[in-house]
């Protein structure tokens, strides 16, 4: 059982944060739930770096949070029972944050 949920709490943490490397290094504008090309057209910002940089920064944070209850498991500080739920919440909670602070994010660089 521990196995395999370390392998999938490490897995899921290891996407987020790569996205977020990813984010941070690329050179054209980051999506994030959008599929319009049109929302995400470079001529549309105006310092896509830094829109870019905090973009992958969101995507860390949300790696380093989503890590913070199967630390806490893991180190027998939490119950198994209080993992789940609060790797629900987070989970839950984050990609509501996520697309908020995203939506800020857009407005702000493409205004």
């Amino acid at each position: 059982m521990n196995i395999v949920l370390d392998f999938i709490m490490l897995f899921c943490s290891s996407i987020f944060f790569a996205i977020g490397i990813y984010a941070w290094r690329k050179k054209e504008p980051m999506w994030f739930f959008s599929g319009s090309e049109e929302e995400i057209k470079a001529e549309h910002f105006h310092d896509i770096e830094e829109y870019n940089h905090k973009n992958g920064m969101m995507w860390g944070m949300y790696a380093i949070f989503s890590a913070i209850p199967y630390l806490l498991y893991r180190f027998h500080l939490i119950s198994i029972q209080s993992f789940a739920f609060s790797t629900i919440i987070i989970y839950s909670i984050g990609i509501v944050i996520m697309t908020i602070y995203w939506t800020y994010l857009h407005k702000k660089y493409t205004g």
